[in-house]
């Protein structure tokens, strides 16, 4: 069986944005860069993939701390009421469920 590391990876890096968002409610596309420890192109990707599946979603905007655009804020979906995810490795399996109702 071949393990595909660009979709392992890309997993691991949306589970992260969706635990810092989940933690903090809501938070901006440039803090989830700092805390993520990630490219500003992977956080922009991920996050509008998020907000296509309708996981998260845009709750406002605040203004920018200098000269440019406004930052868009980002919380979860309420609508999207469960997550669960599950990771089977040969090292380990995971298994997580986050009740957002």
């Amino acid at each position: 069986m071949k393990i595909n590391r660009s979709t392992e990876l890309k997993k691991f890096n949306s589970v992260s944005i969706l635990n810092q968002i989940v933690t903090k409610h809501t938070i901006s596309r440039q803090k989830l860069i700092n805390i993520c420890n990630l490219a500003p192109s992977t956080i922009s990707a991920l996050t509008s993939e998020l907000i296509e599946k309708r996981v998260i979603k845009k709750t406002g905007t605040k203004p920018s701390s200098g000269i440019g655009r406004k930052t868009d804020i980002l919380s979860m979906n309420p609508e999207y009421w469960n997550i669960i995810s599950i990771s089977l490795t040969i090292e380990n399996n995971v298994i997580a469920l986050v009740d957002l109702g």
